[in-house]
């Protein structure tokens, strides 16, 4: 299950049209249906699975803020040790998630007095630039929660947490503005009512396939159709993959030759190429005025699954 709708392969590119068991391509006056997401609460994924594409789910209840981490943090910021902007960013990402990593994470630094990490981690929330996203994805000071059981490579068993990294509360930022964009640009066209199409690749870096699982799986949350390469793959398989399926863009979790602790988000537009003006403008505008993670995903029902193929 990919958020509730499902997981479906389709042909491998080149081997026949791979819309054959899905709508038809993106034309004016397309008349599938689809549901708007809606503003709500947001849990951020656990689950460090390749291959399972399940939805996240939390039943522990939404942790609580330490008692004291509020006047923490002002004393810290009195003592200049850390930036105001900082410190009203730690308290709205804690406000905002159910994960109790992301809690014990930021308790871990405090009680350290990892002041310098802190302001790293959240003196800004990560723009989203004409290039997409990128950001590191592993502390200069790795959290005993984040490092969790670890991961491949040696890598955290969770990705760095902070509204300056890439992580799952970023992503979905990104993602949610291109969903948007794209879904006006749609209307625009004629084609209201037409599910938006994304295609998503990914490199081998650190947490570059759980990126793009939860990036095809926010898709179908909104109620858009997702591609997922079924393996890694280079960035002009991507760019091609995007003009076969006829979607209307898609990304790429990757940071080519930047050091390993980093990640990014690279977007396409329905051409195969790079966002560029104007499109670039309205997605940019889009993805920054989103300063938090919360949505409700659409009913299940209406969700396509996401199709994953090679």
């Amino acid at each position: 299950m990919v958020g509730g709708g499902g997981l479906e392969r389709v042909a491998r590119l080149g081997a026949g049209h791979p819309h054959r068991r899905r709508s038809r391509g993106p034309t004016q006056g397309d008349s599938t249906t689809h549901r708007a997401g809606r503003a709500g609460d947001f849990r951020f994924p656990l689950e460090r699975s390749r291959s399972s594409m399940k939805a996240p789910t939390l039943s522990t209840p939404a942790p609580t803020i330490m008692s004291d981490l509020p006047a923490k943090l002002e004393a810290a910021v009195a003592a200049g040790q850390i930036l105001g902007q900082s410190r009203a960013n730690i308290l709205s990402l804690l406000a905002a998630t159910t994960n109790p990593v992301y809690h014990a994470a930021v308790a871990e630094l405090v009680e350290g007095g990892h002041w310098t990490e802190l302001d790293d981690r959240f003196f800004r929330t990560l723009a989203f630039g004409t290039g997409g996203l990128r950001g590191r994805t592993v502390g200069k000071v790795v959290t005993q929660a984040e490092q969790g059981g670890g991961g491949p490579g040696g890598r955290p068993e969770h990705p760095c947490v902070g509204t300056n990294a890439m992580n799952f509360f970023n992503i979905s930022r990104a993602v949610r503005g291109m969903v948007a964009t794209l879904r006006t640009m749609l209307v625009a066209a004629g084609g209201e009512g037409r599910r938006p199409r994304l295609v998503f690749a990914h490199d081998t870096r650190h947490f570059s396939r759980e990126f793009a699982e939860f990036c095809a799986r926010t898709v179908v949350d909104l109620g858009g159709d997702a591609f997922l390469f079924e393996a890694e793959r280079s960035t002009p398989e991507m760019s091609f993959a995007i003009r076969h399926l006829r979607a209307d863009g898609g990304a790429v979790l990757t940071a080519s030759h930047n050091p390993s602790h980093d990640n990014g988000f690279k977007a396409y537009f329905n051409d195969g190429a790079q966002l560029i003006s104007p499109y670039a403008e309205q997605v940019i505008a889009a993805v920054n005025a989103l300063a938090s993670a919360a949505f409700v995903p659409v009913p299940a029902a209406p969700r396509a699954p996401t199709a994953l193929f090679g």
